[in-house]
């Protein structure tokens, strides 16, 4: 499967239609301008790397490509990667250990955003009624494109639930999270938080 489909194709839309009007604009020119190597931006234009948000502008700007096409381009990227995060997971649900009572390794994707435990913290403030996709973004300060991501991934581990008039409700499962000790999840996330 391809990472990013939908956003590679408008962004090599953009780059086609540039580089029919300039003959002299090349996959090179557009690499050293924006600061990404030749072979990662091929990547990108054969939609085998989802192109990255910290050089979106700098990539948009030189494509010449609108506010409007810039934003669908973001939402889309967001929610690519929220979707390849989950893939990657598969189908693993947290699993108990009663014992050490720590979150898996595979789940420390869950706090690597901080919008992520920001939900799940607002959702446990209403057990009973729960909150609809605009109460949320009434009290937290998201896009609704980084609310639908943490959705995706917060319901894939059921850490929350959906009821049938579209309110989430945090669900029983709870986050164990380790903070210290010899422990190799915590040394990963550890790891993974300084590089």
């Amino acid at each position: 499967m391809k990472p990013g489909k939908k956003s590679c194709s408008i962004f090599k839309a953009h780059f086609e239609k540039l580089q029919k009007a300039n003959s002299r604009f090349s996959i090179r020119s557009l690499s050293r301008k924006a600061g990404v190597s030749h072979s990662f931006l091929v990547n990108i234009l054969n939609g085998k790397s989802l192109l990255p948000l910290a050089r979106l502008d700098d990539l948009c700007d030189n494509l010449k490509i609108n506010s409007e096409d810039r934003d669908q381009l973001r939402h889309l990227i967001m929610l690519e990667k929220a979707k390849i995060d989950v893939e990657k997971l598969g189908d693993k649900k947290p699993q108990s250990n009663k014992v050490t009572e720590l979150l898996p390794e595979n789940h420390l994707v869950i706090l690597e955003e901080w919008r992520n435990l920001a939900l799940l913290e607002l959702l446990s403030c209403y057990p009973e009624s729960g909150l609809n996709l605009a109460e949320i973004l009434a009290r937290l300060d998201f896009t609704p494109t980084e609310l639908e991501a943490s959705l995706i991934l917060l319901k894939n581990f059921e850490l929350i639930k959906e009821t049938s008039g579209q309110r989430f409700h945090k669900s029983k499962e709870t986050l164990k999270i380790p903070t210290r000790g010899p422990n190799p999840s915590t040394r990963i996330f550890t790891k993974r938080r300084s590089s």
